[in-house]
């Protein structure tokens, strides 16, 4: 903007000049009829000059110069002269548009070019660098190995605060985080980035490039912390108005927080910031088993209490803060990126003797995904994609899966254990998240967080307690201070992270381009849209725009919560008084979701169906937006098909039958009919059915089914129990959807036959999950009822084969109730609402309903003889089996007793515990070199340690022998005063030769790396050693002896 007297100036000038150019024009025409008087060269009498041609009369106004700014601007008008006024605007309007879309300058420096070949725009500047104001120099500062450069955190808030604003106290949030620039080069940006909570927006304080991260975080932090100490004491003017700083939290992914901090990272043994717990080293990584352990506080963390945490002092200190609890676990690192990808790919590639997927159930999972994507709301940047792509999918995708589609989509795809494990962990980050809830229910939200961790290594393998999992024992109590979880995430650092690098137009001085471009934003703020209206968006009349979401006539964005409670879909929308109203038919709620650990409506999660009730009420009775994803969406064609009575189960007066997944191959088929093949619950599907008539051979029941499907009269039907006329049926097809039998009526099932197809069938695992205490009642009485359904399965006592002919009708999930037999089932939603629960929930306690024992579940099941007789087939082919292998195992002992026998006699006392018996054990070796028998002898013993890698057989093989004591004096080259382990050749071969006898295909080059981390890590070890068996209060006192 223009001061006061050089915008007066400008306008007398131009007022001068048109007036000149008028006359001018005029005189060469011979038509004026008066003079223009001047009287000086600043001020000009008020006059009329009558400007008379064929084509215009011009009558200007002479102003005065002491007329008000107001009255120049509109007398200038009267002239026609307001062209300054448009020049200024237009080049605003090109500033903000050039910044706004990131616009490169030599795309509109040619812009300026075109437009000032007109002549409205000849005063236009010629480079785009003259239009942006673009800084002429950068202030840069060396922080090795690459560069820094600072903007500021005062200078910031003066240009993002509104001018009109009546903050006292401004909360201000900080992330540190490294952003690669490109992947042909290894460059990266590590910026420092602010968000204020009141205003909800993110700035950049100062940005560090180089080709490596900071090698000193106090270098890189310096400028920063000495700013951000300074306002913390003495407040900022902002817009002259004084505005006390405040420090909500540092939030940083585990190596950001740990470089800054300065501390063990999250692959050290003391990597955790919010506890001591001790690291355990479990199959090539480090593991955080406990969840008990005292947590650290701002005074042991600023006294270095726990020395081993600490790399050193931390430039963080300078600041009045709490570093234990304003260093949050954030959950977009820690749970969608950390945990809930670990589960996904535990589930698709995990170890199949745990627990994995099957190829069947992974194109369902992916199917599933498919299916829900056009009911996912717009709000959803991120549409499902099939689970193959789980290593592309980003923060965003993996939260929805947590909080919205995978309750649904995975229901009946895992086993109960596993399901249930999973929604553990839902239902609590699902509490941590509502802002009304995270403080009622803390306490369970850490409940359900610390059960989780600790069943993990029951299904999993304990070598899964990594670092993010233990860090859920900690999400709790960060949400308890620092509000809920999306207060304190790292999603809006991650969105402003990539503004940044869509900021770069080339790999050229990057820090300058980024320099520049901000600074270009800051001195050419955007224009400020209005916010839209409440009311319909469109003339369509299909879309509404909220406050925070918007509603539309189409799947995903139509469902929605009214003040009365109610769920609805909106159909319609009609003003009423120039008043938007909804036209909307109710959802009739019908059970939850899930029950273990916790009703699933304390989350606001329910199944319902729609039904053709309409409602209509105004806009404003809005309160929240529903996710509505199908969940029992099926064809029904009424197929024909043969299965055996064993297949059937009847429960709750509806019959049941198992359907296998090759269903397509009829020889398979019918072998397994003939063959009495036992369903295996995690691969069969399950469909409800109705018995057409029964037959004792195969033969019978396949020539009556092939009559039923050439004949549509009633003589195919003669032989009916139920004499109703049946359309024509095609072969038995599977129907659309397929959901598996696992729920928690699981304990249902017959016994797997050992296939292939059940190689991974997981263990049953009694999981105590903590609950609320209410609907303890309810779920009592459904467990009785349930228990009884699971003993109401008939089956046919005859030894014969007994074969049925069976009409399926639907297909149902099974849960605690088979509720419909309706021979054309109706489409069913899963609603899954972000609000908060009803309030008359109480606190209650809850037995798992699978915490019964393998035995129980065969007591429950009914089994007739020929599955009896099949039962103890395979009973003694297991037995047969374990038989060989004990034969097997007694050979291997008898082998080993005989190595044993051979090299009883060993020469060494191992492990070696001083650097003279080093020397006395490589003397020894060299005597006998020739005979050999001394070297074997070691290699047998040193190879007694065990290991099935190359890595971990060399641990093993070092610590059987030298002790850590020895080892901390050794390193494999000898650097850094140390002695050289290669200075004892004979000794290294001996390793090499114990390691090889355990692994046949270890490297020398892989063995030798283990013996230097091995080495390496010997001082670390010895430390922890002498910690571990250090009594407290066991110090002697000291003694003065005269």
């Amino acid at each position: 903007m223009y001061s006061r007297k050089t915008w007066k100036r400008k306008v007398q000038r131009a007022a001068k000049k048109r007036v000149d150019n008028s006359l001018k024009l005029l005189s060469t025409a011979g038509q004026i009829t008066r003079q223009f008087e001047q009287i000086s060269s600043d001020t000009y009498v008020n006059k009329t000059v009558n400007c008379t041609t064929d084509h215009f009369t011009l009558h200007p106004k002479i102003i005065p110069s002491q007329s008000s700014d107001n009255n120049i601007l509109l007398n200038l008008n009267s002239f026609g002269i307001h062209e300054e006024a448009q020049e200024y605007n237009i080049n605003e309007q090109l500033r903000v548009w050039s910044t706004s879309n990131k616009i490169p300058h030599s795309a509109v420096s040619s812009l300026l070019q075109i437009l000032k070949g007109h002549k409205c725009f000849s005063s236009l500047p010629s480079d785009a660098r003259t239009l942006l104001k673009t800084p002429r120099t950068i202030p840069v500062f060396n922080v090795p190995p690459g560069k820094y450069c600072h903007f500021g955190i005062k200078s910031q808030l003066n240009n993002i605060v509104p001018p009109d604003h009546n903050f006292k106290q401004l909360s201000l949030q900080f992330n540190v985080d490294g952003l690669p620039i490109s992947k042909s080069t290894g460059q990266q940006f590590w910026p420092i980035l602010c968000y204020i909570l009141e205003i909800k927006k993110v700035f950049e304080v100062g940005v560090y490039c180089g080709r490596e991260k900071p090698t000193s975080a106090a270098n890189f932090l310096e400028l920063f912390i000495n700013e951000l100490a300074d306002l913390c004491k003495s407040g900022v003017n902002v817009h002259n108005s004084s505005t006390k700083i405040y420090i909500h939290a540092f939030i940083c992914d585990a190596p950001a927080r740990a470089f800054i901090l300065n501390i063990k990272g999250h692959s050290g043994y003391f990597g955790c910031g919010k506890c001591t717990e001790e690291g355990e080293y479990v199959k090539n990584r480090v593991t955080f088993p406990s969840t008990d352990k005292p947590s650290r506080t701002n005074f042991s963390f600023r006294n270095k209490s726990d020395e081993d945490h600490h790399h050193g002092p931390s430039e963080l200190e300078r600041l009045d803060i709490d570093l234990i609890t304003q260093f949050p676990f954030e959950y977009m690192h820690l749970v969608c990126l950390g945990v809930v990808r670990k589960l996904i790919l535990l589930w698709i590639c995990g170890d199949f003797r745990k627990f994995r997927l099957s190829s069947h159930q992974k194109l369902e999972l992916s199917r599933r995904l498919i299916i829900i994507k056009p009911f996912i709301p717009l709000e959803f940047v991120r549409k499902p994609r099939i689970i193959e792509d789980i290593r592309r999918w980003k923060a965003t995708e993996l939260r929805q899966f947590l909080l919205y589609s995978g309750p649904v989509v995975l229901k009946d795809i895992l086993p109960p254990d596993y399901y249930n494990h999973f929604i553990c962990l839902h239902l609590a980050i699902s509490i941590l998240c509502s802002e009304k809830w995270y403080k009622v229910y803390n306490n369970y939200a850490a409940q359900l967080l610390e059960t989780f961790v600790k069943v993990i290594s029951k299904l999993y393998g304990e070598e899964h307690l990594s670092y993010n999992v233990h860090g859920l024992v900690h999400l709790a109590g960060d949400s308890l201070k620092l509000g809920p979880l999306d207060n304190f995430s790292a999603f809006k650092f991650e969105n402003h992270l990539g503004y940044l690098s869509s900021l770069l137009k080339g790999k050229n001085r990057p820090l300058e381009q980024i320099y520049n471009r901000i600074t270009e934003k800051n001195r050419n703020p955007n224009v400020t849209h209005n916010a839209e209206k409440i009311g319909i968006h469109n003339k369509a009349n299909s879309q509404v725009n909220l406050e925070k979401f918007a509603i539309a006539l189409r799947p995903g964005n139509n469902t929605c919560k009214i003040k009365s409670g109610e769920t609805v879909k909106i159909t319609e929308f009609f003003c009423i008084n120039e008043s938007v109203h909804c036209s909307a038919l109710l959802y009739k709620r019908q059970k939850p979701l899930y029950r273990v650990p916790e009703n699933s409506n304390l989350v606001g999660i329910e199944v319902a169906t729609l039904s053709q009730h309409k409602v209509t009420f105004p806009l404003s009775s809005i309160t929240n937006k529903c996710v509505a994803l199908p969940y029992l969406e099926f064809s029904h064609d009424k197929s024909i098909g043969i299965v055996r009575k064993d297949w059937l189960q009847s429960i709750d007066e509806t019959i049941y039958s198992y359907w296998p997944p090759y269903w397509k191959d009829g020889n398979k088929l019918k072998k397994a009919i003939k063959t009495n093949e036992i369903p295996n619950g995690n691969s069969w599907t399950l469909y409800t059915v109705k018995i057409v008539i029964s037959y004792k051979k195969y033969d019978e029941a396949q020539q009556k089914t092939l009559r039923m499907e050439k004949d549509e009269s009633s003589s195919a039907t003669e032989d009916l129990v139920d004499t109703r006329k049946i359309r024509k049926c095609r072969r038995p097809a599977r129907l659309s959807d397929e959901h598996q039998r696992s729920s928690d009526d699981d304990n249902n099932e017959s016994p797997v036959k050992k296939s292939k197809k059940a190689a991974g069938q997981p263990h049953l695992v009694a999981i105590n999950y903590p609950s609320l205490l209410s609907q303890q009642d309810e779920r009592t009485e459904s467990r009785s009822n349930l228990d009884d359904s699971s003993t109401s399965i008939e089956h046919d006592k005859d030894s014969n084969i007994a074969l049925e002919v069976v009409l399926p009708v639907g297909r149902d999930f099974t849960e605690n109730a088979f509720a419909s037999t309706n021979s054309t089932p109706t489409s069913s939603r899963t609603l899954v609402s972000r609000d908060s629960p009803a309030q008359h929930y109480k606190m209650a306690s809850y037995e798992n309903t699978n915490r019964g024992n393998s035995s129980n579940l065969a007591a429950e099941t009914n089994m007739n003889s020929g599955f009896e007789g099949q039962v103890i087939r395979k009973l003694d082919f297991l037995s047969a089996t374990v038989n060989h292998l004990c034969d097997a195992v007694n050979l291997l002992v008898n082998r080993h007793q005989i190595e044993q026998i051979e090299y009883k006699e060993n020469a060494f006392d191992l492990p070696i515990s001083t650097t003279g018996a080093m020397k006395v054990v490589e003397d020894e070796l060299k005597a006998s070199e020739r005979r050999g028998d001394k070297k074997q002898s070691l290699v047998f013993h040193l190879a007694l340690g065990g290991g099935r890698k190359t890595p971990d057989s060399t641990y093993r093989v070092m610590a059987e022998l030298m002790t850590n004591e020895i080892a901390a004096q050794f390193s494999y080259e000898g650097k850094k005063g140390k002695l050289s382990f290669c200075d004892f050749p004979l000794i290294k071969a001996s390793v090499l030769a114990a390691v090889r006898r355990n692994v046949g295909d270890a490297k020398g080059n892989d063995i030798e790396d283990g013996i230097k981390y091995w080495l390496k890590k010997g001082p670390e070890r010895l430390k922890r050693e002498k910690k571990s068996n250090a009594v407290p209060g066991d110090a002697t006192a000291e003694v003065n002896i005269i």
